[in-house]
Protein backbone atom coordinates (compact mmCIF):
# COMPACT_ATOMS: atom_id res chain seq x y z
CA UNK A 1 0.00 0.00 0.00
CA UNK A 2 2.88 2.01 0.86
CA UNK A 3 4.10 1.35 -2.31
CA UNK A 4 0.71 2.62 -3.83
CA UNK A 5 0.75 5.89 -1.85
CA UNK A 6 4.00 7.05 -3.55
CA UNK A 7 3.43 6.06 -7.33
CA UNK A 8 0.21 7.51 -7.75
CA UNK A 9 0.35 9.85 -10.63
CA UNK A 10 -1.43 12.35 -8.60
CA UNK A 11 -0.07 14.33 -5.39
CA UNK A 12 -1.17 12.78 -2.39
CA UNK A 13 -0.58 13.85 1.60
CA UNK A 14 -1.99 12.72 4.72
CA UNK A 15 -2.55 16.35 6.89
CA UNK A 16 -2.89 15.72 11.01
CA UNK A 17 -3.94 18.32 13.63
CA UNK A 18 -2.95 21.97 13.43
CA UNK A 19 -2.48 21.51 9.26
CA UNK A 20 0.53 19.78 9.67
CA UNK A 21 1.90 17.28 6.70
CA UNK A 22 2.20 13.91 8.24
CA UNK A 23 3.11 12.20 4.45
CA UNK A 24 3.58 13.49 0.98
CA UNK A 25 4.16 11.28 -1.97
CA UNK A 26 6.66 11.69 -4.56
CA UNK A 27 3.85 12.76 -7.51
CA UNK A 28 3.46 15.92 -4.80
CA UNK A 29 7.00 16.40 -4.71
CA UNK A 30 7.67 16.60 -8.08
CA UNK A 31 4.67 19.15 -8.39
CA UNK A 32 5.89 21.63 -5.91
CA UNK A 33 9.69 21.18 -7.34
CA UNK A 34 10.97 19.72 -3.85
CA UNK A 35 12.33 16.76 -2.20
CA UNK A 36 9.18 15.12 -0.40
CA UNK A 37 10.85 14.80 2.73
CA UNK A 38 10.65 18.85 2.98
CA UNK A 39 7.20 18.90 2.84
CA UNK A 40 6.62 16.57 6.17
CA UNK A 41 6.31 18.67 8.83
CA UNK A 42 5.08 21.44 6.77
CA UNK A 43 2.27 23.24 7.25
CA UNK A 44 -0.05 22.75 4.38
CA UNK A 45 -1.24 26.22 4.37
CA UNK A 46 2.55 26.98 3.66
CA UNK A 47 2.06 24.70 0.36
CA UNK A 48 -1.13 27.72 -0.88
CA UNK A 49 -0.90 30.50 -2.76
CA UNK A 50 -1.77 33.58 -1.18
CA UNK A 51 -5.63 32.86 -2.54
CA UNK A 52 -5.59 28.91 -1.53
CA UNK A 53 -5.02 29.95 2.00
CA UNK A 54 -7.72 32.09 1.97
CA UNK A 55 -9.77 29.31 0.61
CA UNK A 56 -8.51 26.76 2.56
CA UNK A 57 -9.48 28.70 6.64
CA UNK A 58 -12.82 30.06 5.38
CA UNK A 59 -14.21 27.17 3.28
CA UNK A 60 -12.15 23.88 3.37
CA UNK A 61 -11.68 23.54 7.51
CA UNK A 62 -15.33 24.40 7.39
CA UNK A 63 -17.02 22.08 5.12
CA UNK A 64 -14.69 19.30 6.27
CA UNK A 65 -15.35 19.74 9.91
CA UNK A 66 -19.54 19.79 8.03
CA UNK A 67 -19.21 17.28 5.86
CA UNK A 68 -16.02 15.09 5.99
CA UNK A 69 -14.98 15.64 2.60
CA UNK A 70 -14.86 17.87 -0.14
CA UNK A 71 -14.63 17.17 -3.92
CA UNK A 72 -13.01 19.34 -7.15
CA UNK A 73 -12.10 22.23 -5.04
CA UNK A 74 -10.16 24.06 -7.44
CA UNK A 75 -7.19 25.86 -5.35
CA UNK A 76 -3.50 26.94 -6.60
CA UNK A 77 -0.14 25.33 -4.73
CA UNK A 78 3.07 27.51 -4.38
CA UNK A 79 6.28 25.61 -5.46
CA UNK A 80 9.52 25.85 -4.35
CA UNK A 81 10.52 28.05 -7.12
CA UNK A 82 7.42 30.61 -6.32
CA UNK A 83 5.12 29.22 -9.64
CA UNK A 84 1.33 28.77 -8.75
CA UNK A 85 0.35 25.18 -9.78
CA UNK A 86 -3.48 24.84 -10.13
CA UNK A 87 -4.86 21.58 -8.99
CA UNK A 88 -8.31 19.94 -8.08
CA UNK A 89 -8.34 18.83 -4.74
CA UNK A 90 -9.80 15.94 -3.22
CA UNK A 91 -10.01 16.07 0.54
CA UNK A 92 -11.43 13.00 3.41
CA UNK A 93 -11.50 13.13 7.17
CA UNK A 94 -10.87 10.41 8.96
CA UNK A 95 -10.01 9.57 12.53
CA UNK A 96 -6.78 7.54 13.31
CA UNK A 97 -7.58 6.53 16.90
CA UNK A 98 -8.18 10.01 18.75
CA UNK A 99 -6.63 11.88 16.01
CA UNK A 100 -8.30 13.48 12.78
CA UNK A 101 -6.40 13.25 9.88
CA UNK A 102 -7.36 14.50 6.38
CA UNK A 103 -6.22 12.61 3.36
CA UNK A 104 -5.87 14.84 0.06
CA UNK A 105 -5.62 14.51 -3.34
CA UNK A 106 -3.88 16.61 -5.61
CA UNK A 107 -4.76 16.44 -9.19
CA UNK A 108 -2.85 18.90 -11.63
CA UNK A 109 -5.02 20.70 -14.02
CA UNK A 110 -2.49 22.46 -16.18
CA UNK A 111 -3.05 19.90 -19.02
CA UNK A 112 -6.41 20.66 -18.68
CA UNK A 113 -5.87 24.42 -18.46
CA UNK A 114 -4.07 24.04 -21.86
CA UNK A 115 -6.72 21.98 -23.69
CA UNK A 116 -9.53 24.24 -22.52
CA UNK A 117 -7.57 27.17 -23.90
CA UNK A 118 -6.73 25.32 -26.92
CA UNK A 119 -10.34 24.57 -27.22
CA UNK A 120 -11.40 28.29 -26.62
CA UNK A 121 -8.72 29.98 -29.05
CA UNK A 122 -10.16 27.35 -31.80
CA UNK A 123 -13.94 28.36 -31.11
CA UNK A 124 -12.54 32.22 -30.98
CA UNK A 125 -11.24 31.24 -34.65
CA UNK A 126 -13.76 29.42 -35.69
CA UNK A 127 -16.65 32.22 -34.37
CA UNK A 128 -13.88 34.69 -36.42
CA UNK A 129 -14.54 32.59 -39.55
CA UNK A 130 -18.32 32.26 -38.91
CA UNK A 131 -18.22 36.48 -38.92
CA UNK A 132 -16.03 36.58 -41.55
CA UNK A 133 -18.19 34.65 -43.93
CA UNK A 134 -20.96 36.24 -43.35
CA UNK A 135 -19.89 39.74 -44.06
CA UNK A 136 -18.22 38.20 -46.93
CA UNK A 137 -21.78 37.11 -48.39
CA UNK A 138 -23.23 40.22 -46.85
CA UNK A 139 -20.84 42.31 -49.31
CA UNK A 140 -21.55 39.49 -51.83
CA UNK A 141 -25.70 40.05 -51.55
CA UNK A 142 -24.73 44.03 -51.60
CA UNK A 143 -22.72 43.74 -55.02
CA UNK A 144 -24.51 41.82 -56.99
CA UNK A 145 -27.82 43.33 -56.21
CA UNK A 146 -26.41 46.31 -56.88
CA UNK A 147 -25.01 45.19 -60.34
CA UNK A 148 -28.23 43.17 -60.74
CA UNK A 149 -30.32 46.62 -60.11
CA UNK A 150 -27.90 48.13 -62.51
CA UNK A 151 -28.24 45.82 -65.51
CA UNK A 152 -32.26 46.21 -65.28
CA UNK A 153 -33.12 48.74 -68.06
CA UNK A 154 -35.24 51.32 -68.19
CA UNK A 155 -37.99 50.03 -70.41
CA UNK A 156 -38.19 52.54 -73.68
CA UNK A 157 -41.51 55.19 -72.71
CA UNK A 158 -42.66 54.44 -75.87
CA UNK A 159 -43.50 51.36 -77.58
CA UNK A 160 -44.55 51.42 -81.41
CA UNK A 161 -48.46 50.05 -80.93
CA UNK A 162 -47.39 48.74 -77.54
CA UNK A 163 -48.37 49.51 -73.68
CA UNK A 164 -45.36 48.04 -71.85
CA UNK A 165 -45.12 47.15 -68.10
CA UNK A 166 -42.83 45.23 -66.32
CA UNK A 167 -42.63 43.64 -62.80
CA UNK A 168 -39.17 42.70 -61.16
CA UNK A 169 -38.83 41.51 -57.69
CA UNK A 170 -35.20 39.14 -56.73
CA UNK A 171 -35.73 37.24 -53.88
CA UNK A 172 -33.19 38.54 -51.48
CA UNK A 173 -34.22 37.25 -49.07
CA UNK A 174 -33.53 33.97 -49.55
CA UNK A 175 -30.05 32.57 -48.35
CA UNK A 176 -28.44 32.08 -51.75
CA UNK A 177 -28.75 35.49 -52.40
CA UNK A 178 -29.52 37.80 -56.09
CA UNK A 179 -30.31 35.32 -59.01
CA UNK A 180 -30.46 34.92 -62.63
CA UNK A 181 -33.53 36.56 -63.76
CA UNK A 182 -33.44 39.36 -66.01
CA UNK A 183 -35.44 41.28 -68.59
CA UNK A 184 -34.71 43.75 -71.42
CA UNK A 185 -36.64 46.06 -74.12
CA UNK A 186 -35.21 47.60 -76.72
CA UNK A 187 -36.12 49.95 -80.12
CA UNK A 188 -35.00 47.69 -83.44
CA UNK A 189 -36.22 50.74 -85.78
CA UNK A 190 -39.28 50.69 -88.48
CA UNK A 191 -41.93 50.62 -85.84
CA UNK A 192 -40.14 47.02 -84.44
CA UNK A 193 -39.43 46.27 -80.44
CA UNK A 194 -36.99 43.64 -78.84
CA UNK A 195 -38.64 42.09 -75.72
CA UNK A 196 -36.53 39.69 -73.57
CA UNK A 197 -37.06 38.18 -70.43
CA UNK A 198 -34.09 35.79 -69.37
CA UNK A 199 -32.87 33.24 -66.28
CA UNK A 200 -29.44 32.25 -65.63
CA UNK A 201 -28.98 29.25 -63.50
CA UNK A 202 -27.03 30.04 -60.37
CA UNK A 203 -27.06 32.74 -57.81
CA UNK A 204 -25.19 35.48 -56.43
CA UNK A 205 -22.61 37.99 -57.54
CA UNK A 206 -21.79 35.15 -60.95
CA UNK A 207 -25.05 34.78 -61.63
CA UNK A 208 -25.59 38.93 -62.43
CA UNK A 209 -21.98 38.97 -64.14
CA UNK A 210 -23.58 36.27 -66.29
CA UNK A 211 -26.60 38.26 -66.91
CA UNK A 212 -24.21 41.41 -68.07
CA UNK A 213 -22.93 38.69 -70.62
CA UNK A 214 -25.87 37.28 -71.95
CA UNK A 215 -27.75 40.51 -72.17
CA UNK A 216 -25.49 42.67 -73.55
CA UNK A 217 -24.36 39.77 -76.48
CA UNK A 218 -27.91 39.32 -77.42
CA UNK A 219 -28.45 42.90 -78.08
CA UNK A 220 -25.31 42.75 -80.13
CA UNK A 221 -26.57 39.64 -82.16
CA UNK A 222 -30.47 40.72 -82.45
CA UNK A 223 -28.94 44.00 -84.12
CA UNK A 224 -26.94 42.60 -87.05
CA UNK A 225 -28.69 39.28 -87.67
CA UNK A 226 -31.40 39.54 -89.80
CA UNK A 227 -33.77 37.00 -88.70
CA UNK A 228 -34.32 36.72 -84.63
CA UNK A 229 -34.01 32.90 -85.14
CA UNK A 230 -29.87 33.72 -86.25
CA UNK A 231 -29.58 36.04 -83.50
CA UNK A 232 -30.43 33.49 -80.95
CA UNK A 233 -28.10 30.56 -82.47
CA UNK A 234 -25.22 32.74 -82.72
CA UNK A 235 -25.30 33.53 -79.39
CA UNK A 236 -25.72 30.09 -78.15
CA UNK A 237 -22.74 28.88 -80.46
CA UNK A 238 -20.60 31.45 -78.46
CA UNK A 239 -21.98 31.03 -74.99
CA UNK A 240 -21.28 27.20 -75.05
CA UNK A 241 -18.00 27.00 -77.19
CA UNK A 242 -16.52 29.78 -75.46
CA UNK A 243 -18.16 28.36 -71.58
CA UNK A 244 -19.34 31.78 -70.89
CA UNK A 245 -22.17 30.34 -68.67
CA UNK A 246 -21.10 27.87 -64.78
CA UNK A 247 -24.46 26.51 -66.11
CA UNK A 248 -26.41 27.56 -68.59
CA UNK A 249 -29.82 29.95 -69.55
CA UNK A 250 -33.14 29.87 -70.63
CA UNK A 251 -34.50 32.74 -72.58
CA UNK A 252 -37.72 34.14 -74.36
CA UNK A 253 -37.17 36.54 -76.68
CA UNK A 254 -39.77 38.37 -79.06
CA UNK A 255 -39.82 40.92 -81.55
CA UNK A 256 -42.70 42.62 -82.21
CA UNK A 257 -43.90 45.12 -85.85
CA UNK A 258 -46.09 47.70 -85.21
CA UNK A 259 -47.07 47.61 -88.23
CA UNK A 260 -48.32 44.18 -89.16
CA UNK A 261 -49.31 43.56 -85.48
CA UNK A 262 -47.33 40.38 -86.10
CA UNK A 263 -44.75 38.95 -83.10
CA UNK A 264 -41.64 36.85 -84.17
CA UNK A 265 -40.15 35.07 -80.79
CA UNK A 266 -37.85 32.09 -79.95
CA UNK A 267 -38.32 30.43 -76.89
CA UNK A 268 -35.00 28.42 -75.47
CA UNK A 269 -35.96 26.63 -72.50
CA UNK A 270 -38.14 29.24 -71.23
CA UNK A 271 -41.38 29.26 -69.71
CA UNK A 272 -44.02 29.86 -72.45
CA UNK A 273 -45.27 33.27 -72.60
CA UNK A 274 -48.72 33.32 -72.89
CA UNK A 275 -50.82 35.91 -74.65
CA UNK A 276 -54.71 36.71 -73.62
CA UNK A 277 -57.15 37.46 -76.90
CA UNK A 278 -58.70 40.34 -76.09
CA UNK A 279 -62.65 39.84 -77.07
CA UNK A 280 -62.29 36.04 -75.60
CA UNK A 281 -60.12 36.13 -73.10
CA UNK A 282 -58.47 32.94 -74.07
CA UNK A 283 -55.01 32.40 -73.73
CA UNK A 284 -52.58 31.36 -75.96
CA UNK A 285 -48.87 29.55 -75.34
CA UNK A 286 -45.86 30.58 -76.86
CA UNK A 287 -43.56 27.41 -76.41
CA UNK A 288 -40.16 26.75 -76.71
CA UNK A 289 -38.65 26.32 -80.25
CA UNK A 290 -35.11 24.99 -79.16
CA UNK A 291 -33.37 23.98 -76.00
CA UNK A 292 -31.39 26.22 -73.06
CA UNK A 293 -29.06 28.26 -74.25
CA UNK A 294 -24.80 27.42 -73.54
CA UNK A 295 -25.14 23.56 -73.50
CA UNK A 296 -25.36 22.56 -76.95
CA UNK A 297 -22.58 24.19 -79.64
CA UNK A 298 -24.60 23.32 -82.53
CA UNK A 299 -28.06 23.70 -81.76
CA UNK A 300 -30.33 25.43 -84.12
CA UNK A 301 -33.22 27.71 -82.63
CA UNK A 302 -36.40 28.05 -84.70
CA UNK A 303 -38.61 31.41 -85.04
CA UNK A 304 -42.05 31.31 -84.70
CA UNK A 305 -44.51 34.42 -85.38
CA UNK A 306 -48.41 35.25 -83.99
CA UNK A 307 -50.52 38.04 -84.77
CA UNK A 308 -51.58 40.15 -81.92
CA UNK A 309 -54.93 42.19 -82.52
CA UNK A 310 -55.73 45.66 -80.53
CA UNK A 311 -56.17 44.84 -76.36
CA UNK A 312 -54.46 41.75 -77.03
CA UNK A 313 -51.72 41.11 -73.59
CA UNK A 314 -48.65 39.48 -73.90
CA UNK A 315 -46.87 38.21 -71.13
CA UNK A 316 -43.27 37.00 -70.64
CA UNK A 317 -41.91 36.00 -67.95
CA UNK A 318 -39.49 33.05 -65.46
CA UNK A 319 -40.39 30.36 -63.32
CA UNK A 320 -40.63 32.26 -60.67
CA UNK A 321 -44.67 32.69 -61.25
CA UNK A 322 -44.87 28.53 -62.18
CA UNK A 323 -43.20 27.37 -59.67
CA UNK A 324 -45.05 27.85 -57.11
CA UNK A 325 -47.32 25.86 -53.97
CA UNK A 326 -47.45 23.90 -50.98
CA UNK A 327 -45.59 21.28 -53.08
CA UNK A 328 -43.90 20.39 -56.31
CA UNK A 329 -47.07 18.33 -56.72
CA UNK A 330 -49.46 21.34 -55.97
CA UNK A 331 -47.20 23.94 -58.50
CA UNK A 332 -49.10 26.15 -60.38
CA UNK A 333 -47.10 25.21 -63.59
CA UNK A 334 -47.88 26.97 -66.73
CA UNK A 335 -51.28 26.01 -66.94
CA UNK A 336 -52.07 27.42 -63.15
CA UNK A 337 -50.61 30.85 -64.69
CA UNK A 338 -52.30 30.88 -67.88
CA UNK A 339 -55.95 30.50 -66.02
CA UNK A 340 -55.08 33.09 -63.55
CA UNK A 341 -53.80 35.40 -66.61
CA UNK A 342 -56.97 34.64 -68.53
CA UNK A 343 -59.28 35.41 -65.33
CA UNK A 344 -57.04 38.35 -64.72
CA UNK A 345 -59.74 40.73 -65.57
CA UNK A 346 -63.31 40.89 -67.49
CA UNK A 347 -63.22 40.88 -70.91
CA UNK A 348 -63.64 42.99 -72.88
CA UNK A 349 -60.86 45.26 -71.55
CA UNK A 350 -61.86 48.62 -70.01
CA UNK A 351 -59.64 51.42 -70.24
CA UNK A 352 -56.50 52.34 -72.36
CA UNK A 353 -53.45 49.92 -73.15
CA UNK A 354 -51.10 51.18 -70.56
CA UNK A 355 -54.03 51.31 -67.79
CA UNK A 356 -54.68 47.66 -68.68
CA UNK A 357 -51.12 46.32 -69.03
CA UNK A 358 -50.51 47.59 -65.19
CA UNK A 359 -53.83 46.23 -64.08
CA UNK A 360 -53.05 42.74 -65.55
CA UNK A 361 -49.85 42.90 -64.34
CA UNK A 362 -50.50 43.86 -60.79
CA UNK A 363 -53.59 41.20 -60.93
CA UNK A 364 -52.08 38.73 -61.85
CA UNK A 365 -48.82 39.03 -59.62
CA UNK A 366 -51.53 39.37 -56.94
CA UNK A 367 -53.57 36.04 -57.91
CA UNK A 368 -49.64 34.02 -58.31
CA UNK A 369 -48.99 35.48 -54.33
CA UNK A 370 -52.34 34.16 -53.25
CA UNK A 371 -51.81 30.64 -55.02
CA UNK A 372 -48.60 30.08 -53.27
CA UNK A 373 -49.80 29.75 -49.90
CA UNK A 374 -46.57 31.31 -48.29
CA UNK A 375 -46.10 33.90 -50.92
CA UNK A 376 -43.59 33.84 -53.52
CA UNK A 377 -40.20 32.65 -52.90
CA UNK A 378 -38.55 32.89 -55.84
CA UNK A 379 -37.11 35.69 -58.22
CA UNK A 380 -40.33 37.17 -59.82
CA UNK A 381 -39.26 38.70 -63.88
CA UNK A 382 -42.63 39.52 -65.57
CA UNK A 383 -42.57 41.65 -68.84
CA UNK A 384 -46.13 42.50 -70.19
CA UNK A 385 -47.26 44.39 -72.94
CA UNK A 386 -50.91 45.09 -74.41
CA UNK A 387 -51.52 46.24 -78.02
CA UNK A 388 -52.81 49.83 -78.66
CA UNK A 389 -55.81 50.67 -80.39
CA UNK A 390 -55.95 51.01 -83.82
CA UNK A 391 -56.04 54.64 -84.49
Amino acid sequence: MNDLFQTAPCGFAVIGSGGIVRQANLALGRLLDCETETLVGTALGALLSPGGRIFYQTHLVPQLLLHGQVEEVSVSLRSATGTDVPVLLYAVRRQAGEETLMDCVFVPIRRRMHFEADLMRARTVAEQAVREAALAGERERMIAGQLQAALQPLLPTQVPGLALTHYFEPALQISEGVGGDFYDGFALGGGRTALVVGDISGKGLAAAVQVATVRNMLRAFVYTQPLLSAAVTALNGVLATQTLLSGFATLFVGVYDAGTGELHYVGCGQEPALVRRAGTGAVVELGHTGPVLGVFPKAVFAEETITLASGDALAIFTDGLTEVGASRRTMLGIEGVSALFGAALPKPFQGDAAEVAERLALRLIASVDAAAENGIRDDVCLLLGVVKANK
